[in-house]
């Protein structure tokens, strides 16, 4: 069943910001978004602010040739025709804070359930309530940055809910960089 879903989220303009939500996405749905009051959040054709995102390549987790052996995690911006699943994490850069609620129409919402995205040892997962979460067996904690970097978050961090944040088996290199394709 199809439905209209008011989401509260604050996102900062111009840095990486990870989402995940309970229901798919595509480019239609991201133009129908609105605040409140009816305006658009995201078409720049009547006057929103159209957001770059961005969907982590799993089978693109690079181990860098270089003397420094470095972890890099490429992304690739959503294509038109291209549909995030839902519960599925990924990464929305708007052009402008954006401090509302987002009303996102005729949705078919399912039940939020982790949902991991799977690469070689990095796993971005989704998070929907806000929690506490720590690294497992040895694993580092990631977040993507404002700037798109990798920084491990200290043990026992809070995330707010509708989130994403990537966990790096210790097995792999540093995890110097995230690389936005």
């Amino acid at each position: 069943k199809k439905s209209d879903m008011a989401v509260t989220r604050t996102m900062t303009g111009g840095v990486y910001n990870a989402v995940s939500l309970p229901f798919a996405i595509n480019a239609d749905i991201l133009k129908q978004v609105t605040d409140r009051d009816g305006n658009h959040i995201f078409d720049a054709e009547q006057g929103g602010n159209t957001p770059e995102i961005y969907i982590f390549d799993v089978a693109n987790v690079v181990l860098t040739s270089n003397y420094d052996n470095e972890l890099k995690l490429q992304f690739h911006l959503l294509k038109e025709d291209e549909e995030i699943p839902a519960n599925q994490p990924f990464i929305i850069k708007p052009k402008e804070d954006i401090v509302t609620d987002f009303i996102f129409y005729n949705v078919d919402i399912v039940n939020p359930v982790e949902v991991e995205s799977n690469g070689d040892g990095v796993e971005f997962r989704g998070l929907f309530i806000r929690a506490s979460v720590t690294p497992e067996a040895n694993y580092k904690l990631i977040e993507i940055t404002a700037d798109g970097k990798l920084q491990e978050y200290t043990e026992g961090v809070t995330l707010i809910g509708l989130n994403g944040y990537f966990m790096v088996s210790p097995a792999m290199p540093a995890y110097d960089d995230a690389v936005i394709v």
